[in-house]
């Protein structure tokens, strides 16, 4: 069901967003080497970060990157005991300090925000998330992967190369287009 009242939200660079999330990841170190593992959501046999539309209660493209992830996470991302609301604040802070660069996809006007986790949250219980999301009441399922599958959502299609490579010392730069 399309929103008229969705709000289109724009970058720095006037760029036009509708939609935005989040795909969190934790660094895997072995010796030297280091690797990203990816958290991501299977849904109807695509994998996905964490995100969606922009809603009119949005206030800006962050705001719709964190709300679609406390609701697809059902606010247990970094704990079972989490609410909602306690979700929201964790991330907002962690997107504060982190200030993760965000990556523009152009073909659906999409931003997703990677967003390093502690180590420890890989070994947390992925069943806090259920099997469903409470708030769609959308079967999903969470999993780790340390690379980048074949069956990804096709939104994400053009950041497989770039994740492959993607490390949180990569030259600042604003906005990456994808």
């Amino acid at each position: 069901m399309e929103n008229s009242n969705r709000p289109t939200f724009y970058t720095p660079e006037g760029l036009p967003v509708r939609a935005a999330g989040i795909l969190c990841y934790v660094v895997h170190k072995d010796g030297q080497k280091e690797k990203n593992h990816w958290l991501f959501r299977l849904q109807n046999q695509l994998f996905t970060d964490t995100g969606g539309k922009t809603d009119a209660q949005d206030t800006d493209i962050i705001d719709t990157a964190i709300r679609e992830t406390v609701e697809e996470t059902n606010g247990h991302l970094f704990s079972f005991k989490h609410d909602l609301e306690t979700c929201t604040t964790i991330l907002k802070n962690l997107m504060r300090v982190q200030q993760p660069k965000p990556i523009y996809i152009k073909s659906c006007k999409y931003v997703v925000y990677p967003l390093r986790l502690k180590y420890k949250n890989k070994f947390l219980s992925l069943k806090r998330f259920g099997l469903k999301e409470e708030h769609d009441n959308i079967e999903h399922k969470y999993m780790w992967l340390d690379y980048i599958p074949k069956n990804i959502h096709p939104r994400l299609k053009s950041l497989k190369s770039y994740l492959k490579e993607y490390s949180k010392e990569q030259p600042n730069s604003p906005l990456v287009y994808i």
